[in-house]
């Protein structure tokens, strides 16, 4: 069996033979509002993978049959066959179409056959550059500064179509601006809707700090390089004895940063 491609566009798989539906959206030609993301909030998808879930599919991370994986090379939405199906429906008739064409050339061992790629690199590169300078002026317009605007735009523009501008164009970070508020991970959960544990794990997942122990095996967090553009260490009065500590505590920015790949729990039924 060869491996799925649609539309001339190669759609990846992880270690659980999940397939990427950013691939697929992106083999659609990255349609406006139609990302995984956005599809993943529907009611009727998430009813189909409870139901999925229901057929046979273990509780275990590695059965389940829709995966977000946040950071690294591989980041992305990967979903079942089944759930591939539907996402091609939900983008469009015609792009449904070509899923299943896609399945069956791939169960026959088969590439589908295409005049023309509908997925084209130097377009998305286009289409994020776009999208960055509006979401850049609209921001600026709000009263962000400009370096807020610019970090919040390239985050946008990389939760919207996949594409991280500063790393494919070599784009230089550029220095923050001193901001006089700072926020604790209490603060930050409270703004994104999760708890301060997850908050930090989230930090770490994203190379913002790292943990280890201290002599009386407390986590101790402390700012990566990355970090250290997002905050810094304040003086604060210790609680209970005389003299003061200097705990890390970040900018407001950050939770912008943090929110695209922030996992908000689910409500309770």
């Amino acid at each position: 069996m060869s491996a799925l491609t649609i539309l001339s566009s190669s759609i990846r798989q992880d270690e659980a033979g999940r397939y990427s539906l950013n691939d697929c959206w992106r083999a659609a030609g990255s349609p406006a509002n139609k990302t995984p993301a956005e599809w993943g909030k529907n009611a009727q998808t998430r009813a189909l993978v409870a139901e999925i879930c229901q057929k046979g599919n273990s509780p275990s991370e590695k059965n389940q049959p829709l995966n977000v994986i946040n950071g690294g090379s591989a980041s992305g939405t990967y979903g079942v066959r089944q759930l591939v199906y539907a996402y091609g429906e939900w983008i469009s008739a015609a792009f449904h179409l070509k899923v299943l064409e896609a399945f069956d050339a791939m169960v026959r061992g088969e590439i589908p056959a295409t005049a023309t790629p509908s997925f084209n690199h130097i377009t998305l590169i286009r289409k994020a550059i776009a999208l960055h300078g509006s979401t850049l002026a609209y921001h600026k317009r709000q009263g962000m500064d400009v370096t807020q605007a610019r970090l919040k735009a390239n985050a946008v523009v990389k939760e919207q179509t996949g594409v991280d501008l500063p790393k494919v164009l070599g784009w230089q970070a550029q220095p923050l601006v001193v901001q006089e508020r700072t926020m604790t991970a209490t603060q930050i959960g409270a703004e994104l809707g999760i708890s301060n544990r997850d908050v930090n794990q989230l930090l770490k997942e994203q190379g913002f700090h790292n943990d280890s122990r201290d002599a009386k095996n407390r986590i101790v967090w402390t700012p990566t390089e990355k970090g250290r553009r997002f905050g810094r260490y304040e003086d604060k009065t210790k609680a209970h004895t005389q003299g003061t500590v200097q705990p890390w505590v970040w900018f407001p920015l950050i939770v912008d940063v943090l929110r695209p790949f922030a996992k908000t729990p689910e409500p309770a039924l």
